[in-house]
């Protein structure tokens, strides 16, 4: 009884004006490569401050906005290596390469994730595609590494005594392939006699 209408409201009969109805209006869309790189922009500051759980959670959104940037992919990977997740470091590499085949940084992400799982002759190759492709300087210094880590490698490994016994009937070719082993650090011995 002694409430006021909200005149905005009222109808008159026989009016044409109807009630202010407060719809709320869609908000326009934004295209998803700005979505995208604000996102990447994201992740990069997170890396930058050393958060890289969270920088990798932020590609992984990109991601989720566009599944083929391989940037995206690259970077991720480096947040791997970072994290010391060699595996998945090197997983995200090769689909980074997949999807652009000259990303020279995604070629040193797979070479450091590969020289930590000891698959020293893919990250050499890994690097000398890189170098391929012009490369930074500093890929020289990274092959240079990447050889003498293979030549440890093969210092260190466990050295076996290995009996090889001449069969006749079999040809000098099969006993050849096998004394070929020798080269990747056998010691082969003829024990036969």
């Amino acid at each position: 009884v002694g409430e006021v209408a909200d005149p905005s409201n009222i109808v008159v009969a026989g009016s044409l004006t109807k009630p202010k109805n407060k719809v709320p209006q869609p908000t326009p869309r934004r295209p998803t490569e700005d979505l995208e790189n604000e996102e990447r922009a994201k992740g990069n500051e997170f890396f930058k401050s050393g958060d890289f759980t969270a920088a990798a959670k932020s590609y992984t959104r990109c991601l989720g906005i566009n599944s083929r940037s391989g940037v995206a992919l690259s970077n991720r990977a480096m947040c791997h290596l970072k994290m010391k997740d060699w595996i998945s470091a090197e997983k995200d590499a090769s689909r980074a390469l997949e999807l652009d085949p000259t990303h020279v940084k995604s070629y040193q992400r797979r070479s450091a994730a590969r020289l930590a799982l000891g698959k020293m002759r893919a990250a050499l190759t890994d690097l000398m595609s890189a170098e391929k492709l012009g490369g930074s300087k500093g890929l020289s210094v990274e092959i240079r590494k990447a050889k003498e880590a293979m030549r440890d490698a093969v210092k260190r490994a466990p050295k076996k005594r290995v009996k090889v016994e001449v069969v006749e009937g079999v040809s000098n070719r099969r006993v050849e392939e096998v004394l070929e082993i020798g080269e990747d650090g056998f010691d082969i011995t003829d024990v036969n006699g």
